[in-house]
């Protein structure tokens, strides 16, 4: 059976975990349909249909589209062709567009809910944004079922009206042949990985650091990403004294290489849904300190994976990173621990697998 993965845009490297799930598919074909591709998209393991390159677009028809929900009978005639069964869409908004092309192919829709898109305090809130809020009941009414990717999330998504029966938590899961060490650390290196934006407390890291290196003097932070927050960022590092790298986005092969690296992992954000790179940094058996906010105690267990601390609590960041850096076997404990948990419940093969139990259960 054939499935159209929806996504507006053909797809940042922040969102390679949607390729690595369409590709993990056994008993379903994945296309990855889109409005339209990014220059630098990730290359994508499955085929693609960008619908306005396949079959272009007619004058207006884009506003047409998303004003009125005018599909172009040439996007009609092309994803009948494709023979689809159902239809997946990633993110809420998203969903809005995909609604749409699944209503004119008579498609049962699944999206799924991945933490910014249930965030009632989004800030700045564009206008495409405040649209999306005003239309997300109509999501949750048209939907088959809603895919929350934590607890967390699904409580936020019944908060916001999303009648209960039509939710299930659903892990995502990481390619644990992808995520496998090869070697430990050879230097104290505390490794953050996310989009520099307020939400992800890097300023709240930095903050910290200046006590571990205090206290540790050969201690350094690396922080992976880019995002709106990078130059000042580095302005706050300069000023506290902080030795920090700065990378800028890199490659999942590249991050990869700075979690073999590293002694731990600490991103202290403060909206997470669940956060899939705890997971990945745990899979590497790196220990992670992070804040206990929204699904991350889901992904990370207290003093048997790593450490959380209340949020906005820097002193207790502090204290843990500079714990598990002048303990060896604690790390080499946690990080066992880390990479069995994984294992055990965000294993991506059977996380797709039951995935599909809920494509089927839908088309049953």
């Amino acid at each position: 059976m054939n499935v159209a993965i929806f996504r507006e845009s053909l797809l940042p490297y922040s969102e390679t975990f949607i390729a690595a799930q369409a590709a993990s598919l056994r008993r379903y074909q994945p296309t990855l349909v889109a409005l339209k591709r990014l220059p630098n998209s990730v290359p994508l393991p499955v085929p693609s249909l960008v619908l306005p390159e396949e079959r272009g677009l007619p004058a207006g028809g884009m506003t047409a589209f998303k004003l009125f929900s005018q599909v172009p009978r040439r996007w009609d005639k092309l994803l009948r062709e494709q023979q689809f069964s159902l239809m997946h869409a990633h993110f809420g908004p998203d969903a809005l567009w995909g609604l749409p092309l699944a209503r004119r192919l008579a498609l049962p829709l699944v999206v799924t809910f991945h933490g910014y898109d249930v965030n009632p305090t989004q800030t700045p809130l564009s206008h495409g944004y405040r649209y999306y809020q005003a239309r997300r009941g109509h999501i949750f009414r048209s939907a088959k079922r809603v895919v929350a990717v934590s607890d967390w999330i699904r409580q936020r998504l019944e908060t916001l009206g999303c009648p209960p029966s039509k939710i299930v938590t659903h892990y995502i899961g990481i390619d644990l042949n992808y995520f496998t060490p090869t070697r430990r650390e050879s230097e104290p290196v505390v490794l953050a990985v996310g989009r520099l934006i307020e939400s992800k407390g890097v300023r709240d890291l930095l903050q910290a650091m200046v006590e571990v290196q205090r206290r540790i003097p050969g201690a350094r932070v690396v922080i992976v990403g880019g995002g709106p927050l990078e130059e000042d960022l580095k302005a706050e590092a300069s000023r506290l004294g902080v030795r920090a790298e700065f990378t800028g986005p890199q490659t999942p092969e590249q991050v990869r290489g700075w979690m073999e690296r590293a002694a731990l992992f600490c991103l202290p954000s403060r909206h997470e849904a669940f956060g899939l790179v705890y997971a990945e940094a745990q899979a590497m058996q790196l220990p992670v300190v992070a804040y206990a906010h929204g699904g991350v105690p889901e992904a990370v267990r207290d003093k048997e994976t790593g450490f959380l601390a209340p949020t906005g609590d820097k002193v207790a960041l502090a204290r843990h990173m500079i714990t598990l850096l002048g303990d060896e076997p604690l790390r080499i404990r946690m990080g066992q621990a880390g990479r069995e948990h994984v294992q055990r419940h965000f294993n991506l093969q059977h996380q797709t697998h039951l995935l599909e139990g809920i494509y089927d259960q839908i088309l049953s």
